[in-house]
């Protein structure tokens, strides 16, 4: 008797642990520049309410795994480039695929005058 409880306890445990896993979603794509489409190597991307994220890898990739559904913004920022924001719902059992591009932001810098004295 005791061994079918324990049974029973293990296999409800499992089936419940499986199901709550299998509700969190991962996010993935790629960033990328806007005009050149030249994939951007160690972009931040973050889910802002989590304090979660990643940097893509050599080909621009990111994956943030594990994430429960909901309604968050997702922002991405890579030096030189405007930040990216753009609110994202997630769905259980719904992977979402997310390609960011990115729009070039040109710093200026004031006038630089070089003199030489001989």
């Amino acid at each position: 008797m005791n061994k079918k409880i324990i049974l029973i306890v293990g296999f409800i445990s499992g089936f419940w642990i499986q199901t709550n896993a299998q509700q969190n979603v991962t996010v993935t794509g790629y960033v990328s520049d806007l005009n050149s489409g030249e994939t951007l190597i160690s972009a931040n991307v973050a889910i802002l309410e989590l304090n979660r994220g990643s940097a893509t890898n050599t080909l621009g990739y990111f994956s943030i795994p594990n994430i429960p559904p909901g309604t968050y913004t997702l922002a991405c920022s890579y030096i030189g480039y405007e930040l990216y924001t753009k609110e994202i719902i997630l769905k259980p059992t719904e992977n979402l695929r997310f390609d960011i591009k990115l729009v070039s932001n040109v710093l200026q810098g004031g006038e630089i005058i070089v003199e030489s004295k001989s």
